[in-house]
């Protein structure tokens, strides 16, 4: 019997090799799509903001049946649906743009999100793209909504060939997607649902309010009041509707002081600054901190 053994040749490892594999943007971003709509909450805040954008703008609708008048009055009630409609979907706005960025944060998938895309940069677009989107599709159905019950309740379709009409819902649309994507910012700087929450909704809703009031006692806070989220929309709108051609040359007294808004140029320019100035702080914190 021999002892001779046959010589083992060793074979070295084989690394996993890479193909020159790299996810695309259009592979994030729809990896960022179905991401959101995997979330059982999803399914809930998306209708949700379209049932607070129409259910109370089709009720007060019927309340005011016998009130819808023509040219610049209508006008002024499809701004006040439009504005109700905006107030109160835009809190659920808040809400799923900040949920579909902290999300990752506490349920740890940030680390798998980081792994397939370290650079970062694709997943931070990604994101603002899906929720900017949403809040576009389901504003702009909840609006063609609205205005179409007025056409029925109201027996009036005159305005669907006005620009001001047109014009007042971009602006509406702008409006609230210029809240979503402040939202989306601050949740990547906070990365904590709850207090990014808070401080919106108290941002908002209380400090706005009661700077407004400060305001009119104290002329040096006007400026303040000025540049607030809710006072530049507000601005844009008030310049559509004294602009309509409808409009009386004095203007109309149930607009709101002209004190405590800029004009649309610069509550445009000042937006814009809102949103680099915070959405360049978000894409810094996101690249150097760490996770």
């Amino acid at each position: 019997m021999s002892t001779a053994t046959i010589p083992h040749r060793s074979v070295p490892a084989t690394a996993p090799t890479n193909h020159g594999y790299k996810l695309s943007f259009l592979g994030v971003l729809r990896s960022e799509w179905m991401k959101f709509w995997s979330l059982r909450s999803s399914w809930i805040v998306v209708p949700l903001t379209y049932i607070l954008a129409v259910g109370p703008s089709i009720a007060l609708t019927y309340a005011l049946r016998n009130e819808i008048g023509t040219g610049k009055e209508l006008l002024d009630t499809i701004y006040s649906l439009l504005s109700l409609s905006a107030g109160l979907s835009g809190l659920i706005v808040i809400a799923y743009s900040v949920t579909i960025v902290t999300n990752e944060w506490s349920t740890g998938s940030i680390y798998s999100t980081v792994t397939a895309v370290p650079r970062r940069t694709p997943t931070f677009f990604a994101k603002l793209i899906v929720s900017s989107f949403i809040t576009i599709l389901v504003h702009t159905l909840a609006y063609l909504t609205i205005l179409a019950n007025l056409s029925y309740i109201g027996d009036t379709g005159s305005f669907w060939s006005d620009k001001d009409t047109w014009l007042l819902m971009l602006i509406q649309i702008v409006g609230i997607l210029f809240y979503s994507v402040l939202a989306t910012f601050i949740a990547y700087l906070l990365r904590n649902t709850a207090l990014s929450m808070v401080i919106l909704y108290a941002f908002v809703t209380v400090v706005q309010s009661i700077l407004t009031v400060l305001a009119l006692q104290f002329e040096w806070m006007r400026n303040i009041v000025k540049v607030l989220p809710s006072s530049l929309v507000q601005a844009i709108n008030e310049f559509v509707i004294s602009s309509a051609e409808q409009a009386p040359p004095g203007g109309d007294s149930s607009i709101p002081v002209p004190d405590l808004t800029l004009s649309a140029n610069w509550s445009a320019f000042t937006m814009v600054i809102w949103v680099v100035f915070f959405g360049v702080l978000a894409w810094v914190t996101l690249k150097r901190r760490d996770i």
